[in-house]
């Protein structure tokens, strides 16, 4: 008998809530950079920064499941049995019938893939019925879990998606739309834009690795109008913190980044401290950076901290068995660990709040513009 991926893991009413909220409510910025290793980092921007991060194993059997106004048995569900073992970043949501349910909106496995999803505002917001009943399918909510399970790199992991049909949420003809970036321990990188309609527009090893929450080309095009990108526009300092100006702001950085070497992981996290949003504007729902994380491809290493708690903590997915079965519970984001949480993650034992990584305390705490 197959595991369900995620259950019924949204409720309606929540997501139909969401969807009601409009473009302006949520937002995110992710970046790769390129040096000596290959980092990638995100901001989560959202309106609840509740958020667990969680051990998946290999040799689990996994079935797709789908929250649609379409029955169930339309679509031809993906099954897969986890050829890799992972460490996700879930968000959380709390259904009276099914309880906590957590969907994976991050994450990197153990052999060095990152893939992450964003938020994407660029569309009409109405679902188009052209979708191949035939086809093996799987929700767009679960699209990371099945990548980190079955992909090596990036390389498989477009595969993977020319193969399979990923299915927007529908409800009532509304939709939530998500965006893709990854990256993996060579340097290949993609981003992956999902229209409406579920047809897929891959931009394999992009010209720029930075994805907010627009169509990738349309962010792009804005970009052009500013100095440095072929515009003539200065971009100002205190310009608005929406996805176009956030993508412009961190393509700044990210060329300073290569120019002055700091293409480092505490370069990627000087991107997302400038990219931040600390403020909740005038909508009430607005969202603000709830969490940041880091990850060094490379050393297979993954550093984060929140907003609630800002304890800095790390995790080397190497030191991990994931052949070995473990009933671990995932760790909430907020968790009062500090420094080095990769025992926990090996045996679910907790580490001493005191025990520190030396590197990680020197990402998180150089003040100097040198060290960024």
């Amino acid at each position: 008998m197959f595991y369900k991926a995620r259950g019924l893991f949204v409720i309606v009413l929540t997501l139909f809530a969401l969807l009601c909220i409009g473009s302006m409510a949520f937002g995110c910025t992710a970046v790769v950079l390129h040096g000596k290793d290959i980092i990638a980092a995100r901001n989560f921007d959202w309106t609840d920064g509740h958020a667990l991060v969680a051990r998946h194993e290999r040799g689990i059997k996994k079935e797709a499941d789908f929250l649609q106004d379409n029955d169930d048995d339309d679509f031809k569900s993906a099954e897969w049995t986890s050829k890799y073992g992972s460490i996700t970043f879930d968000v959380v949501e709390t259904s009276l019938l099914y309880g906590q349910i957590s969907i994976p909106v991050d994450g990197m496995n153990e052999k060095g893939l990152w893939v992450s999803s964003l938020w994407l505002d660029d569309n009409d917001g109405k679902a188009i019925s052209n979708l191949d009943f035939k086809k093996v399918s799987i929700n767009n909510w679960e699209l990371i879990e099945y990548l980190l399970d079955n992909c090596a790199d990036v390389d498989d992991a477009l595969t993977a998606i020319k193969n399979i049909q990923i299915i927007n949420f529908n409800y009532a003809d509304m939709l939530v739309n998500l965006h893709y970036i990854m990256a993996d321990s060579s340097g290949n990188t993609a981003i992956v834009d999902i229209l409406p309609d579920s047809r897929v527009i891959i931009y394999k090893n992009p010209e720029l690795d930075i994805l907010t929450n627009n169509f990738y080309q349309s962010s792009l095009d804005n970009l052009k109008r500013y100095k440095g990108f072929g515009g003539k526009l200065n971009f100002p300092k205190d310009a608005e913190a929406n996805s176009e100006n956030r993508f412009v702001k961190a393509a700044i950085l990210y060329n300073d980044m290569k120019i002055y070497h700091k293409d480092s992981i505490c370069g990627a996290f000087k991107i997302m401290r400038e990219t931040a949003q600390n403020d909740i504007g005038e909508l009430p729902y607005e969202g603000i950076t709830q969490w940041t994380v880091g990850y060094d491809l490379t050393k297979k290493e993954i550093y984060w901290y929140s907003r609630t708690k800002n304890a800095k903590k790390f995790i080397k997915l190497s030191d991990i068995d994931f052949s070995k079965p473990q009933k671990i519970k995932p760790l909430d984001i907020n968790d009062v660990l500090v420094g080095d949480t990769t025992d926990y993650f090996k045996t679910g034992g907790k580490t001493s709040p005191n025990k520190k990584h030396k590197f990680l305390f020197f990402i998180f705490n150089s003040s100097s513009e040198d060290n960024i």
